[in-house]
């Protein structure tokens, strides 16, 4: 009985040697499973970073897209501003020299548009103000030779460059923060951030900003005709005569501006020759160009100043281009606006850059040595184009539209 006291004892230390090395694995297998946690943790926040540079650049994109589109707006209205102001000089020139005299236009038409009329000579000298809106202009276009033409260039390689860059750098500084890493190996698979950007046409930006030139009233139409009360020729008692007022701001097909004003009196008048006709008197005119654009309207290139030498039916004989009960425009004034019409220098229209794909993702594969042990562990993220919380579009969406909006967000997504 005494031969079998110790057996317990070393039941017990053999038990107790059994529990230390079924802790210690254990503990070593929670170090093991914490160190893979800790790596995916700073590969998914080193992925997530990644995706953010992506997001953030074509968020950049769509801003600047918006902000060219914006100076097309402003420069719509520099070209109608020196247009006015244009218009507003000829008009007082007009007025002083009584051709046609303020008091025949308030006879035949109201009395406010003689006012308005004769308001003209009281205007300063605008040529000041000409001089200053071209000066801005000029200014203006370095937004498309400095800033987005510049970011532009090289913008995927740069933005991917960068990405990576950032990925790495990250991904060994968490490492570093957290565990004892001897090594780490990165490599991005499935990256999507190639051939990131097109190019739109320019006629499909220009159709963007003449659907946005619709919410600007001072871009709208400035178009009316007023016509006398009572009959003035036996030969047509059905014509009047008749005060135009014509204006319009424009942008041709390749993306030039250009603005122009006329007004200009109709004098109804008739003879055994041609019977009744419209005799012209233009009471201002404006044409503000910018880099050549085409004036499209009806004139001639012979802008007499005067018919004391030539009736001026027959001198509209000889151009061709409109006959003489024309309504809706006002050649003469339009003949005079092109020959004082002067163009602005500018930068021709951007071919702008869009986003191609509506996501773009890319994948990381990491093997790191920690503690003479070896891990692998995956990640994916995504910058993905998606409306904010509460919006929808009000309208059929088409395959560009996330090149004009900064809705780029990130996310990450499942490795497979």
């Amino acid at each position: 009985m005494s031969e079998q006291r110790g057996y317990a004892l070393v039941l017990g230390v053999l038990g107790s040697a059994v529990l230390l090395m079924w802790w210690a694995q254990l503990h070593l297998v929670g170090k093991r499973l914490d160190q893979a946690h800790q790596l995916r943790v700073a590969l998914d926040s080193a992925a997530y970073s990644g995706g953010v540079v992506q997001s953030r650049t074509l968020n950049a994109l769509s801003l600047l897209n918006r902000a060219y589109i914006g100076h097309q707006i402003v420069t719509a209205h520099l070209v109608s501003l020196a247009a006015w102001a244009q218009f507003a000089e000829h008009q007082a020139r007009q007025g002083a020299r009584a051709n046609p005299p303020a008091w025949l236009i308030g006879s035949f038409f109201r009395t406010d548009y003689a006012r308005a009329y004769q308001a003209a000579q009281r205007a300063p000298a605008l040529i000041h103000m000409r001089n200053a809106l071209r000066t801005v202009h000029a200014q203006q276009q370095q937004f498309t030779t400095q800033i987005y033409a510049h970011f532009i260039k090289d913008m995927a390689q740069q933005s991917r460059k960068t990405r990576n860059q950032l990925i790495e750098d990250l991904l060994h500084k968490n490492l570093a923060d957290a565990l004892a890493v001897e090594s780490v190996d990165i490599n991005i698979t499935a990256d999507d951030w190639q051939q990131v950007t097109d190019k739109f046409s320019v006629q499909s930006a220009v159709q963007w900003v003449r659907d946005l030139q619709r919410h600007y009233a001072f871009l709208k139409q400035r178009t009316q005709t007023i016509k006398s009360m009572t009959p003035v020729s036996r030969r047509c008692p059905h014509l009047r005569h008749q005060l135009r007022r014509i204006g319009s701001t424009q942008i041709d097909d390749k993306g030039r501006w250009s603005a122009h004003d006329s007004l200009s009196f109709h004098a109804l008048r008739s003879n055994r020759w041609i019977g009744c006709y419209y005799r012209e008197y233009a009471m201002g005119w404006a044409w503000q160009p910018v880099q050549e654009a085409e004036f499209d309207l009806v004139h001639s290139k012979d802008a007499r100043e005067g018919f004391g030498d030539l009736h001026f039916w027959r001198w509209v004989e000889r151009q061709g281009n409109w006959d003489f009960l024309s309504e809706g425009a006002n050649p003469l004034a339009n003949s005079y606006a092109v020959r004082d019409g002067r163009a602005w220098a500018a930068v021709p229209f951007q071919a702008l850059d869009k986003a191609v794909k509506e996501h773009y993702g890319f994948r990381i594969d990491a093997h790191a040595l920690l503690d003479g042990q070896a891990f692998h562990a995956q990640s994916a993220a995504q910058s993905l184009f998606v409306l904010p919380p509460g919006h929808r579009w009000q309208h059929q969406p088409q395959g560009d539209e996330q090149s004009w909006y900064p809705f780029w967000t990130t996310a990450l997504m499942s490795y497979e």
